[in-house]
């Protein structure tokens, strides 16, 4: 069964992320943002201060854990969008390390 998932946008705007999509108000998500991260919901908007840490970390945090809830997350905004971009390659290049790694201990001499 191939599923559509559901889409969320996150947008990094100064000391504060936004966060939309379909099905965010829900008890389970209001758990992580309200209890876990501090945020607050404004009409369908999440909105979360940044508590002084770089807003791309927390960027960075919530599109982890939604993309582990089944989103598609996209960025709106080039900070937001950098963000992720560079979480995306690091995850490449751990991927690509740890492969390599495999390959070399794997040879026997």
């Amino acid at each position: 069964m191939n599923a559509t998932r559901p889409q969320a946008v996150v947008r990094l705007e100064g000391e504060i992320v936004q966060i939309t999509g379909p099905g965010l108000d829900s008890s389970r998500h209001s758990l992580f943002f309200r209890s876990v991260l501090g945020c607050q919901r404004a009409d369908d908007v999440w909105v979360c201060p940044t508590r002084g840490h770089p807003g791309s970390d927390l960027v960075v945090r919530i599109a982890t854990q939604l993309n582990r809830r089944g989103y598609v997350v996209s960025a709106e905004g080039q900070e937001a969008d950098l963000a992720l971009t560079h979480e995306v390659e690091r995850v490449r290049s751990f991927t690509r390390a740890r492969g390599a790694a495999s390959c070399h201990t794997s040879v026997k001499g």
